[in-house]
């Protein structure tokens, strides 16, 4: 029997990125999702995402408004860019965070 697991950027299973919201957890399908999802609940929220290659948490504040807290100098967000055509393999693949550390350096040579 298949069943909805995931929708609008909501996920039930656990996954890499979490949000907490007026002291809820939720997980969120990848890290654009954690970015977007505070303006739809009108709620700010404390982001988690773990760093793919380093696992470090990468921990954010953002509100419906942007970003307004980080715990990193510096982070970068992937996001694949379609080729024209959407394509749900490459759609339904999801975007990470990676901190200001030797984790976005790794990605990158290995892409």
């Amino acid at each position: 029997m298949a069943r909805i697991i995931a929708f609008w950027g909501l996920s039930l299973p656990d996954t890499a990125h979490t949000l907490e919201v007026n002291g809820v957890r939720l997980h969120a399908w990848c890290a654009w999702d954690t970015l977007f999802l505070p303006g739809i609940l009108h709620a700010s929220a404390e982001v988690r995402s773990l760093d793919p290659q380093t696992e470090e948490a990468v921990e954010l504040i953002v509100t419906p408004r942007g970003v307004t807290g980080c715990s990193h100098a510096d982070i970068t967000i992937s996001f694949l860019i379609p080729n024209g055509t959407p394509d749900q393999e490459r759609m339904s693949r999801p975007s990470w965070i990676f901190g200001d550390g030797p984790g976005l350096v790794q990605a990158a040579s290995s892409s």
